[in-house]
């Protein structure tokens, strides 16, 4: 079986699904309140996404008139006047005529018509959603890239106490013959070092904070403060089968590929229907006074029906067909290879996603807790003259540095959270199993038909 047909089955299988992930992914990406908040204001102060809502009304208003006959048409003509006196009761022939004709398209052409501008308008309603997924991905990114900044500053803080207070021990140490000037300085070193750094994560803060401003369309600056104390979100196992129908169910991106399809369809049906022709209806009622002795005269009344005949069939019908053929074709390899890549890279994403799970848990239960442990017993050490001040200002520095390489983990997972639900199509809750393969996809050779494009 060819690449197409079995994209035909796919593309039939998605057709029957309920239309319920497209309303699910209008709620964007999971989050806190602050982050919600954000979203929202996005979603109102984006210009384009007004524009094409607008757009999308506008098709509508369109599609309600498409199925609508031409206005009919009334024409007023003389007939057969004289010219040598113009008198209208000289021959018998003069006329004065009202004709009424109307255009009757041929059978279908007004659904099909009225079909196209429906479809386009559901493919346009699937992008508004679409882009507004992106953009909320795209706020949900730029703001948990501002709380690691924030946490950094956080960390940074806690550095410099920490090393001011180590100093303060080496220069009492020093001072009373016990220490070295060079632990003195090299805590200064280290201080500085901090002081420098810190200048650095304010600006890379700044930055984050107009990224969102930007994305938010705000008229000047304002500042953000992302929630750090956030709950991580949980990763189920994932099967190809079961990502690539969620993604099918409610990727608007998807859903608007499939909508061009029905389109590009729709749209050759039409063009089909330029080989019949449409009919003009014609009605006529001519008017003749009486003869100049008074005798009278009948009116006339004619009926006729006026046809197109495809006559230029191969030069334009043909080729015509053949466009829409092609437009078809185009919009069914846009269809599959969508839906044949986004399954993949969510699966690489979710995988990520636990990946940084297992970071994190390491981390928390052996990196950090080691790590503390060690400088626990450096500054026991230092204290009797045993290790070197510089070990101790390692061992300390070290813990607050593992403590901020988690939370960087832990924001990439966020970040990556926000970009598998941008993929999926809608938000992931909390404690929600990710693995649907069993159970509520119902029908298991449409499930296989959907995972092996077949």
């Amino acid at each position: 079986m060819g690449r197409f047909p079995k994209l035909s089955i796919l593309i039939l299988l998605f057709a029957a699904l309920p239309v319920r992930g497209l309303a699910a992914s209008a709620v964007g990406i999971s989050g806190p309140p602050g982050l919600q908040f954000l979203i929202q204001e996005a979603w109102r102060a984006n210009k384009g996404l007004v524009a094409l809502s607008q757009r999308i009304e506008a098709v509508r208003e369109e599609a309600l008139a498409a199925g609508s006959l031409d206005d009919p048409r009334i024409g007023l003509t003389l007939l057969n006047v004289p010219t040598d006196t113009f008198d209208f009761d000289q021959e018998a022939m003069t006329q004065k005529q009202i004709t009424l004709s109307q255009r009757l398209p041929w059978f279908g052409r007004l659904d099909l018509k009225t079909r196209v501008l429906v479809l386009e308008s559901s493919r346009l309603e699937a992008e508004l959603q679409a882009r507004k997924l992106a953009l909320a991905r795209q706020v949900a990114d730029a703001y948990w890239q501002l709380a690691l900044r924030g946490r950094s500053l956080e960390i940074n803080q806690r550095l410099k106490e920490m090393v001011s207070q180590l100093l303060r021990v080496s220069e009492t140490r020093y001072a009373t013959g016990k220490g070295l000037q060079q632990d003195v300085l090299q805590g200064q070193v280290e201080l500085s070092k901090l002081i420098d750094e810190r200048l650095i994560l304010e600006k890379q803060k700044q930055v984050a904070e107009s990224r969102i401003n930007e994305l938010l369309n705000r008229p000047g600056y304002l500042p953000v403060r992302p929630e750090t104390e956030v709950e991580l979100p949980g990763v189920g196992e994932f099967d190809q089968i079961s990502v690539r129908r969620k993604i099918i169910e409610n990727n608007p991106y998807i859903r608007g590929k499939l909508l061009a399809v029905q389109k590009a369809r729709a749209q050759m049906e039409l063009v089909d229907k330029d080989y019949y022709p449409n009919f003009d209806v014609r009605l006529a009622y001519g008017q003749r006074d009486d003869e100049p002795g008074g005798r009278d005269r009948s009116d006339f009344m004619s009926v006729g029906v006026v046809f197109n005949i495809p006559l230029w069939q191969k030069n334009k019908q043909d080729r015509r067909l053949e466009a829409a053929r092609l437009a078809l074709d185009a919009a069914r390899n846009d269809f599959g290879n969508l839906a044949d890549g986004l399954p993949h890279r969510a699966m690489a994403v979710a995988q990520e996603i636990s990946s940084l799970h297992e970071n994190i848990r390491l981390y928390h239960r052996a990196l950090i807790f080691q790590a503390r442990q060690w400088a626990k017993s450096a500054m026991a050490a230092y204290e009797v003259g045993k290790i070197e001040f510089r070990t101790l200002l390692a061992a300390h520095i070290r813990v607050l540095r593992l403590e901020l390489q988690a939370d960087a983990y832990k924001y990439t997972l966020l970040r990556k959270h926000a970009e598998l639900e941008e993929i999926i199509g809608g938000r992931l809750e909390p404690g929600q199993p990710h693995n649907t393969a069993k159970g509520a996809l119902g029908d298991k050779k449409a499930v296989y038909a959907l995972g092996e494009g077949k």
